[in-house]
């Protein structure tokens, strides 16, 4: 699959046309140079920015005895091969992530398109939602029909301004054969990746070449 996003039309809020040559260098120093009244307005910015960066949903999921903890991220990735390790990042303020971390193990998993409710299960909505369907094994508990599910233990904790970064050691993990369609993240909003026979760009069509 390529990346090719499929989103509801949005309205073009500003378009910025550079030409080349000599105001090329004049345009990019324009949006170095954008500057902000306070502090909130550059937060907003930064997020809004980075959310055009297009994400994996993940889901973390631990139990205490019979009950499911868990939240949706998509601040995720590996980390190292020797050892196994992954990241990923989540608010101070997490309730459900304190809890997670006082846990034994706990599963990172990747989520298809077709697992959006468990998304948003765990980012908030549980009280109108069933909960999803899970494996479990002693204390691990992991979610049915993801894409991928590493089993895990708590490596080490990193306080990075208003997020904490947990990086994981991988001990076990888990997957299907063949992955369904991911789960998208991207703007604010839940998206999929066109599949390969969709129309595509010219350029995506000779990179495949």
């Amino acid at each position: 699959m390529y990346l090719t996003i499929r989103r509801p039309e949005r309205k073009t809020i500003a378009v910025v046309v550079c030409d080349t040559g000599r105001r090329k260098r004049e345009c990019q120093t324009a949006w170095m140079m954008r500057t902000y009244s306070d502090d909130l307005s550059r937060s907003r910015e930064f997020r809004r920015l980075m959310g055009r960066f297009p994400t994996g949903v993940s889901v973390v999921l631990g139990s205490q005895g019979e009950e499911l903890i868990g939240l949706t991220i998509n601040s995720f990735t590996s980390v190292s091969l020797d050892p196994l390790l992954l990241l990923f990042c989540v608010r101070h303020e997490s309730r459900s992530a304190a809890r997670l971390r006082d846990c034994a193990v706990f599963t990172v998993n990747l989520l298809g398109e077709g697992q959006l409710a468990a998304s948003q299960y765990f980012a908030g909505s549980r009280a109108s939602e069933p909960p999803p369907e899970v494996e479990r094994d002693g204390e691990l508990v992991w979610l049915r029909h993801s894409n991928a599910s590493f089993c895990c233990e708590l490596e080490a904790t990193h306080p990075a301004g208003d997020h904490m970064i947990i990086v994981a050691r991988v001990t076990a993990l888990m997957g299907p054969e063949r992955s369904a369609p991911p789960l998208v993240y991207h703007e604010g909003a839940y998206a999929r990746l066109a599949d390969r026979n969709d129309e595509q760009s010219p350029m995506l069509a000779d990179a495949r070449r």
